[in-house]
């Protein structure tokens, strides 16, 4: 049962096994992978039959781009799903995308992935395939690699996909991921929608703001004030 979502959700994974156990569905067939169109798909996947890992780490840590694993009932806990070990001799880099230097291991950086399955570039687009599919390490020169936008960390010689470069907002410095915002204010008010909600940021005289628009239910007339407080809070 391959999931190659984004994010994959530790919590959606578990409720779908118990609502399809009773057809015999076994946690074990769950196939977390990571993959694009560019590299012609795969480049990363567990075991077959080993199931989810998943693996508890400090939010303040990975707002600072720093990897650091935690119990599963440690305060502000983030859960993630691995995305196992990179398949069929792909090779993949964890890379500073202002530098453009392998960061060390602990650090969440840019993915980029080298090898035989990794796509040309672009159909009549030669800019924008040479910063994609062209970029070389800056530190010791190694390339070509595609640049997959997307952030996340290697631990144990798995992949973990934290989110995409294009999306990460910065707000007092820390950053932040959109789909953490958006489940946290789901989660403050039982008024409110999953699913239709959004975070982003938006550039306000030169510094950059915080937006969430969020739905809520329509349940008759609705005093909005303790929706608000809660979201804020």
């Amino acid at each position: 049962a391959f999931v190659g979502a984004e994010p994959i959700e530790s919590g959606t994974l578990e409720r779908f096994a118990a609502a399809f156990a009773p057809c015999g569905f076994k946690p074990s067939a769950f196939y977390p992978c990571y993959g694009l169109a560019e590299a012609t798909l795969m480049v990363s996947g567990p075991r077959r039959d080993s199931g989810a890992t998943v693996g508890s780490f400090r939010d303040a840590a990975l707002t600072e781009n720093r990897v650091e694993a935690v119990r599963n009932d440690a305060p502000q806990a983030r859960r993630l799903v691995s995305c196992g070990s990179p398949v069929d001799g792909l090779r993949v880099a964890i890379v500073n995308p202002h530098s453009r230097a392998e960061v060390v291991l602990g650090r969440v950086g840019e993915i980029w992935v080298a090898g035989a399955s990794v796509g040309q570039g672009y159909w009549h687009k030669p800019g924008q395939t040479r910063r994609s599919f062209d970029a070389r390490l800056s530190d010791t020169g190694r390339g070509p690699f595609l640049r997959t936008g997307d952030l996340g960390f290697m631990r144990e010689g798995q992949l973990y996909v934290t989110g995409r470069l294009d999306d990460l907002i910065i707000v007092r410095g820390l950053n932040r991921y959109p789909q953490d915002i958006e489940a946290t204010a789901r989660g403050s008010h039982p008024l409110l929608e999953a699913g239709s909600g959004a975070a982003f940021g938006a550039d306000d005289h030169g510094r950059q703001r915080l937006v969430l628009v969020q739905e809520v239910a329509r349940k008759g007339e609705i005093d909005l004030t303790h929706v608000l407080d809660a979201v804020r809070g």
